[in-house]
C-alpha cells in the first residue's frame, strides 16, 4: 500500500475508517464526519486489491471539479484524528489481504487507535434484538473484550449482537474466502470485511473499536446518521465538551475540542445517490 500526500499533516492518534459490508452503512457514517467538520484531504492511498474509480467532489458545497478516488485521507486540523475513506469496493478474495496491507500501513505511520464503522446484518437478527436500533461494539483494548465508555454510551459487546461470536482466526477468514465454510461459520461472512480488519490491526498491536449497527439493502442514510451520531457520541466524553479516544487504563486521551454534532452536513454528492427525477412529461 502506497501513500501520497502530505505525511506531515496526518493526524496519529486514532484512524477512523469503514468496513465495506452491507448497505455501505459505514462509508456514508465516513462520509458525514467529513462533511459536518469540513476536513480537508491530505493524502490519497493506493492498493493494487481496491477495485478504481473516480468522480467529481464529493463534498461541495458546489461541485468544483477536484477528483475524487477511491482512497482518501482526511483531517481535522482542531484534533488528531485522520479518516480514510474507501470509495469502491476490493478485487474479489482480496479481502484478508488487503486487511494486512492497510494495517501494515497504519502500524508504518504511527497511528495509536483505529475506530471501523460498519454494518450488520438485519436479516440476521435474532428476535431478542428487534428492538430497535442498537449500537455494538468490539474492542481489543481490554482482555474481556469490555470497553467502560462504550458501556456508558449504551452500546452492547458484540457478543450480545446474536450473531457468531467466538475468536475470528486467520484460517477461518481464508476458508471463508475460498469457499471452505463450516455450518457454524455462516454468521461470519456478514461481517467478514469488519472482521479481516479487526483482526489484523489487532495482530499489529493498534487499540481497535469495531463501531456496528443493523442494516439492509436500501435507503440507508438513517443508518448512516446513526452510525455516526454513535462514533461522535464515543469521541465526545459524556458532558459534550470534549473528544476523547477510548480507555486506557481507566484514562482518557484528549483528542479534540469542540461540542458534539446535532445537525450534520449532507454532502453535495448525496443529492443524486438516486439519480436524477424522472422526466414529468411522460406522466
Amino acid at each position: 500500500m502506497e501513500f501520497c500526500g502530505d505525511r506531515a499533516r496526518l493526524r496519529r492518534k486514532a484512524l477512523v475508517l469503514p468496513a465495506l459490508s452491507i448497505g455501505n452503512a459505514g462509508q456514508l457514517a465516513v462520509d458525514l464526519l467529513i462533511s459536518t467538520y469540513g476536513m480537508p484531504r491530505v493524502g490519497f492511498l493506493d492498493d493494487p486489491h481496491v477495485l478504481p474509480c473516480v468522480g467529481n467532489d464529493p463534498f461541495g458545497p458546489e461541485p468544483r471539479g477536484e477528483l475524487a478516488v477511491a482512497m482518501e485521507l482526511y483531517v481535522d486540523s482542531a484534533s488528531d484524528i485522520t479518516v480514510l475513506q474507501q470509495r469502491s469496493p476490493l478485487v474479489k478474495g482480496s479481502t484478508l489481504k488487503f486487511a494486512e496491507n492497510l494495517a501494515d500501513w497504519a502500524k508504518s505511520e504511527g497511528f495509536e487507535n483505529v475506530v471501523v464503522l460498519s454494518g450488520l446484518d438485519s436479516g440476521k437478527r435474532h428476535l431478542l434484538h428487534n428492538a430497535g436500533p442498537q449500537v455494538y461494539y468490539q474492542t481489543s483494548a481490554s482482555e474481556d473484550g469490555k470497553d467502560e465508555l462504550c458501556e456508558r454510551l449504551g452500546w452492547l459487546d458484540v457478543k450480545q449482537s446474536g450473531q457468531h461470536t467466538e475468536p475470528f482466526e486467520f484460517s477461518v477468514l481464508r476458508d471463508a474466502m475460498d469457499g471452505r465454510v463450516g455450518e457454524h461459520d455462516q454468521d461470519y461472512l456478514s461481517r467478514l470485511p469488519v472482521t479481516a480488519l479487526f483482526t489484523s490491526f489487532k495482530k499489529r498491536g493498534l487499540k481497535v473499536l469495531s463501531v456496528l449497527c443493523y442494516c439492509a439493502e436500501g435507503d440507508n442514510i438513517p443508518d448512516a446518521t446513526f452510525l455516526a451520531s454513535a462514533c461522535d457520541k464515543f469521541f465526545h466524553s459524556c458532558n459534550g465538551m470534549s473528544y476523547r479516544s477510548w480507555i486506557n487504563h481507566a484514562n482518557y486521551l484528549h483528542i479534540y475540542a469542540g461540542k458534539e454534532c446535532k445537525n450534520w452536513r449532507i454532502p453535495l454528492s448525496w443529492s443524486t445517490v438516486y439519480g436524477a427525477p424522472p422526466d414529468l412529461s411522460i406522466y
